[in-house]
């Protein structure tokens, strides 16, 4: 058997590997940021804001529209809380709650109330706030001796009357 000898080259090639160099991705990376700094806008230019007029009717409809919304979400509870009254004066919407607890479904759904309101009526100035109704709170009259006394004040003549015929509500 002959052997044949086997070459081996003198100097080995060196292969171009897939990977790319540190220059290509530093330029990569500075095209991207040029390009992104011509799409999006800077933090100097202003937005426009839309300012179109509307309507007392215009704002209840939009109102009614998101409170449909919220309905076919299941959404009972500020479904309930938009049913509350609201009084509208210069872009400021100011719904009327009489209990504490209400402001937190508010503060829930606050931003997309606002949100829904500015894009129906294509107005950005328009903003929303909540006013707390003071309810008088009734005093409870338990005891005979409280009823008593809260007639007496209304009618004077019933105090006389008690005093006279010596009258003791709690016996």
């Amino acid at each position: 058997m002959e052997s044949k000898p086997i070459a081996v080259p003198t100097k080995l090639k060196k292969s171009k590997s897939n990977f790319p160099t540190l220059e290509s991705i530093k330029s990569k990376i500075a095209s991207q940021t040029k390009e992104d700094s011509l799409t999006t806008p800077k933090s100097d230019e202003k937005k426009e804001f839309t300012n179109e007029p509307y309507t007392e009717n215009d704002i209840i409809k939009a109102w009614d529209d998101f409170k449909e919304l919220r309905k076919e979400m299941g959404n009972d509870q500020e479904v309930a809380f938009l049913n509350h009254d609201f009084i509208h004066t210069n872009g400021l919407i100011k719904v009327q709650i009489h209990n504490s607890i209400l402001e937190v479904t508010f503060d829930k759904i606050r931003v997309e109330l606002l949100a829904h309101l500015r894009k129906s009526l294509a107005n950005d100035s328009i903003k929303i706030d909540i006013e707390k109704l003071e309810v008088e709170s009734k005093k409870m009259l338990y005891t005979n001796k409280e009823k008593l006394d809260h007639l007496a004040s209304i009618h004077p003549n019933i105090a006389i009357l008690k005093e006279k015929l010596g009258l003791d509500p709690d016996y």
